[in-house]
């Protein structure tokens, strides 16, 4: 095989393996999801059945994936649940209006003056972050478990959902380390109850922008924020 050929294929695999090394995409229904930080993997897929209600009810069905960030000394960065579903044109969906705040959690309810959809942003503070793990993303904590990986005794959840009254659904729940480092943010409040990072309130912001563009594209594109993996 000529030597250049050689080169440009392996100039080829170089380019193919940088741009995963900087991001990564995976289905998840009818979202494609992007990850733009070294580390990610995903760890499970799953389905199961949504209820809705409205001029009809029953269940729709929902596509799940749980991702994992760990630095290169297996240190647990983060987390990510990711939901999912096509919707159900043909029913007119009512959805919950439980966006509130409530202690140690803040909410931000951004639906649209009809009220006809769903649009709802939840930060924690300080939460046991290993709790969070076994309830709210078990393959998360199993595969921690076989790997012998020590999860944080601290970190934030934040929450974003985003439906439309096709019944098409979003939802993203992000479990960070305390200790990781999120980068710095625009757009803070002067005054944000107590225990509510301001990185931490940053950082959803884009999340919740990052959903909400998703759900009203074609291709279902939604670029998670980064996650920087540093120590403070």
């Amino acid at each position: 095989m000529p030597t250049r050929t050689v080169a440009s294929i392996l100039a080829i695999a170089l380019l193919a393996t940088t741009r995963v090394g900087l991001g990564a995409d995976f289905d998840v229904g009818r979202v494609t999801l992007r990850v733009t930080d070294d580390g990610w993997a995903s760890i499970a897929t799953s389905g199961d059945g949504l209820p809705f209600s409205g001029d009809r009810s029953g269940t729709i069905e929902i596509v799940k994936r749980s991702l994992l960030l760990v630095d290169g000394a297996e240190h647990f960065r983060a987390a990510l649940v990711v939901s999912a579903t096509p919707g159900t044109p043909a029913a007119h969906v009512q959805w919950p209006e439980d966006c509130r705040s409530q202690d140690n959690v803040y909410a931000l309810d951004a639906r649209p003056a009809s009220g006809e959809a769903r649009d709802c942003l939840r930060l924690t503070g300080l939460v046991a972050i290993d709790r969070s793990l076994a309830t709210d993303a078990p393959a998360i904590a199993s595969e921690l478990a076989g790997r012998k990986i020590i999860a944080p005794t601290a970190g934030y959840v934040v929450l974003d959902e985003v439906a439309l009254a096709n019944g098409t659904f979003v939802a993203v729940e992000a479990l960070i380390a305390a200790d990781v480092e999120l980068p710095h943010g625009s757009g803070i409040p002067r005054s944000l109850p107590a225990g509510i990072g301001a990185q931490t309130f940053a950082w959803g912001q884009r999340l919740a922008e990052a959903a909400r563009s998703s759900i009203h594209s074609l291709s279902g594109l939604l670029v998670v924020p980064p996650v920087t993996a540093k120590s403070n």
